[in-house]
């Protein structure tokens, strides 16, 4: 027989009432895309504690609750030492799929980490992108604990909800499907308090939480970053996100991605230096691009014939030295049908292109192309800056790399973007420009409305920069090198 859970509210004295008169929760983000997604909501909210001392003094049972047939998260409880189970969202009752762990005495939660499998677009059609939600979670522990529940080693993309500098965690709130006895969560966020709220109660201090960047963990990754710089990316404070200005993490303004919320899109990391050793050893980055023709239905006009380019991936490629091979984010070209599941051996031609003023409608064919600029890594050359462009609420439709030595390679997908339309993206003062971050929903295979898509697209894009040490740094002083956490 399953536990008596209680929510938010119920009980707690004295003590509760505080929490409940200053805790709050600064941001809820899409977590699910399903048919429950789109039906009518409702919102809960659960304190897991009754009093502050419960989160030092006491020991803590974390439960999560996923459905058999699907694997999805349904709810998450915690139970204080002594106390009532407290939970979010519901269980199957029958058949509940529950994973649980302790949190011993002098250790509490500072965030967790969302596992949620990313859909994939190419193969599917319009309309038919299929459905995601968690399918585990991370539990973050002030003490550096980390307690996985549910599928956390499965490769699945990764949201990172932490407590805020200054803020302490109490509990989670969620928005899900009114009505319906067990359901999955379409928006989670923590509830926190603000450490001035609490007086001169007892903090335990935090070890694990240290990125600095504001908006490192707005977005959902496609993988944590450890591989490269042996922390997360949301964790890691010597890391910033560049953008061009007018730009921000998320998804250019496209209306096909009205799909799936560009808070489920995962954002894919190019990572081309990881320290000096590897920006000596660089010495390529590739563009691939794909043709793209079909039919396209307009109320004013009729039935149009379409072609364009896209860029589809980024590239980089090290030398005989380098024993971690190549890299790549989104695909290298549209994968041929029956072959969905692998098109890496799909390059395309490659492009010889040092041109800024490169034009993809002046290329003939209907295939791949791939655009490479060689860089001289072990002589001293490296990426300096990032250039992109947009045409209205298009995708991107120009994008160009350069280097210290004044050479550059790209390509404009549009004619209409120009020169002056290009945002530059430069690494800030005493860091070098080590990577890319980007977004690569869907292409369409055929017409807007029907067919397979067969390829990736670039829909945004920011850097990455971070101190490296090597000598090409400015010695300039960054008045951006520390960051405000004010609440929205």
């Amino acid at each position: 027989m399953l536990p008596h859970y209680h929510l938010l509210g119920e009980g707690g004295g004295r003590n509760r009432e505080l929490l409940l008169s200053k805790a709050s929760c600064r941001r809820m983000y899409d977590v699910s895309h399903n048919e429950q997604a789109h039906l009518y909501t409702q919102t809960q909210e659960c304190l897991w504690i009754d009093k502050w001392e419960d989160t030092y003094a006491k020991t803590q049972l974390v439960e999560a609750f996923f459905m058999q047939s699907s694997g999805f998260l349904t709810g998450i409880a915690v139970t204080t030492e002594g106390g009532e189970c407290k939970l979010i969202g519901s269980i199957d009752e029958e058949e509940p799929l529950r994973f649980e762990a302790v949190i011993p005495v002098e250790d509490w939660i500072c965030g967790m980490v969302l596992h949620i499998p990313a859909i994939e677009f190419v193969g599917t059609t319009r309309g038919d992108v299929g459905e995601t939600s968690p399918k585990g979670i991370t539990i973050i522990c002030k003490s550096g604990r980390e307690i996985d529940l549910g599928e956390t080693d499965r490769g699945h993309s990764m949201r990172a909800i932490l407590a805020r500098p200054g803020h302490q965690v109490v509990g989670l709130t969620a928005k899900m499907a009114a009505d319906i006895p067990v359901t999955t969560f379409n928006c989670l966020g923590l509830i926190t308090l603000l450490n001035e709220d609490l007086h001169d109660s007892r903090i335990l201090p935090d070890s694990i939480i240290r990125r600095r960047h504001p908006l490192i963990d707005e977005v959902m990754w496609k993988d944590n970053g450890t591989r490269f710089f042996g922390t997360p990316y949301w964790n890691n404070p010597n890391i910033r996100i560049v953008s061009t200005s007018g730009y921000d993490l998320g998804v250019v303004g496209d209306d096909e991605q009205a799909e799936l919320t560009p808070h489920l899109l995962p954002y894919e990391a190019l990572i081309w230096a990881k320290d000096t050793t590897e920006l000596r050893q660089l010495k390529r980055v590739s563009i691939f691009t794909t043709y793209s023709r079909g039919l396209y239905t307009d109320a004013n006009t009729g039935t149009v014939r379409t072609e364009s380019y896209k860029i589809c991936g980024l590239g980089a490629e090290f030398v005989d030295e380098h024993n971690g091979g190549q890299r790549l984010i989104g695909v290298r070209g549209k994968v041929e049908e029956g072959k969905l599941e692998d098109n890496i051996l799909l390059a395309g031609p490659p492009v010889s292109s040092t041109s800024p003023d490169t034009k993809m409608g002046e290329k003939k064919g209907h295939g791949d192309f791939r655009i490479d600029l060689d860089i001289d890594g072990p002589g001293g050359e490296i990426i300096t800056e990032v250039l992109i462009g947009c045409y209205g609420d298009e995708s991107v439709a120009g994008f160009r790399v350069r280097t210290n030595r004044d050479r550059e390679a790209g390509c404009h997908l549009n004619s209409d973007v120009g020169e002056s339309e290009l945002m530059s993206i430069k690494a800030r003062p005493n860091k070098t420009l080590v990577g890319v971050v980007a977004t690569f929903p869907h292409g369409c295979g055929g017409s807007k409305d029907e067919g397979l898509r067969t390829y990736k697209e670039l829909t945004s894009l920011e850097g990455i920069s971070m101190r490296l040490g090597a000598e090409e740094e400015t010695a300039e002083k960054s008045s951006e090198e520390d960051y405000d956490y004010n609440e929205d």
